[in-house]
């Protein structure tokens, strides 16, 4: 699966959702080669707990004489859970809203100002909140200090209480059509049809009888673990409180820590739901253009407007700022 990023950059999906594939042009590849010693180098100072893209690769594709380059990062949403609410924050309220067109997809990326209009906190308890904001800042300032800006907070929201009636709904819907299908098996042993083409009916078969591992099985599942297995750590926050009541309540789905890295599960008793966190879009330099674009959008909305187009310190303070208002 394919879409298409609001910078127009294209980015496809893997199979089993686990990895995003970015094709970049040339000043991200020169930017990602710049960086890179330093990128690694912050990890492992880090002991890998970092909320930065976890990068897999990046690959060169030449078809035809024509070369384009392929970023490989971990998907920071599940591949498993179903994504209810969809967030892209910068702390910045300036042209920050959904489009009309963007609200009418199926998984809209919401803003800022939408975020704020939707009355919303991210509950994950003191703890992990100190965890989390901890590990932002250090992120924040490696990103400072190569004076990259820019960058956003993906946040994705799996509730759990809608994912559970979403579950029963789908149960209801598959008896129904179970009760269907008895019906037609009955209607058809009654006229002496057993409901079998002439070749199944005989009792011959074709096909090699290899069943070969779906990409989500168990094999599936081994294979990407290994090629996974140097990348950073999960950074997963569990909260007693929230999580208690989720598991006595049925609520609780099953989180792999191999692969969901970036949850962080919600402290809220009523509404319990698991937060998908990370930094996206870091290969953004402060230059020549991103100078010129904050003085026109200066001159445009005032040098008080709170405009996503500023300076890397301005832009990280104001950035961490409105995170930890958010988060509780």
């Amino acid at each position: 699966m394919s879409v298409k990023g609001r910078s127009g950059a294209k980015f496809y999906l893997s199979h089993d959702k686990r990895f995003m594939i970015k094709m970049i042009i040339g000043e991200e590849v020169a930017l990602m080669h710049q960086v890179l010693q330093q990128y690694h180098a912050h990890v492992v100072e880090r002991e890998a707990m970092t909320l930065l893209p976890h990068y897999v690769g990046m690959y060169r594709l030449t078809v035809e004489g024509v070369e384009s380059y392929a970023l490989i990062m971990r998907n920071v949403l599940p591949s498993n859970l179903k994504v209810h609410k969809k967030y892209d924050l910068k702390g910045s309220l300036v042209d920050r809203s959904a489009s009309e067109k963007e609200k009418a997809k199926d998984l809209p990326t919401y803003k800022d100002k939408d975020f704020i209009g939707d009355g919303l906190k991210i509950q994950v308890g003191a703890v992990a909140k100190k965890k989390l904001i901890s590990t932002l800042e250090r992120d924040v300032a490696f990103l400072t200090r190569l004076k990259l800006m820019d960058y956003s907070l993906l946040l994705g929201i799996h509730n759990c209480m809608e994912a559970q009636e979403e579950e029963e709904s789908e149960g209801e819907d598959e008896e129904a059509d179970e009760d269907v299908e008895e019906e037609q098996e009955q209607e058809a042993s009654c006229s002496g049809d057993d409901g079998l083409g002439a070749e199944a009916s005989s009792g011959t078969a074709t096909g090699s009888g290899t069943a070969l591992a779906p990409p989500g099985g168990e094999a599936g599942q081994k294979a990407a673990a290994a090629a996974t297995s140097g990348l950073p750590k999960p950074f997963i926050a569990e909260n007693a409180k929230g999580a208690t009541k989720a598991i006595e309540q049925g609520l609780w789905p099953v989180i792999d820590k191999s692969v969901d890295v970036f949850a962080v599960i919600s402290d809220d008793e009523v509404e319990p739901k698991i937060y998908f966190m990370g930094l996206i879009d870091v290969l953004t330099l402060y230059g020549t253009r991103k100078r010129a674009a904050h003085a026109a959008k200066t001159v445009k909305h005032g040098s008080r407007a709170e405009i996503s187009t500023v300076k890397p310190e301005q832009y990280a303070r104001r950035f961490l700022e409105f995170i930890s208002r958010v988060v509780e």
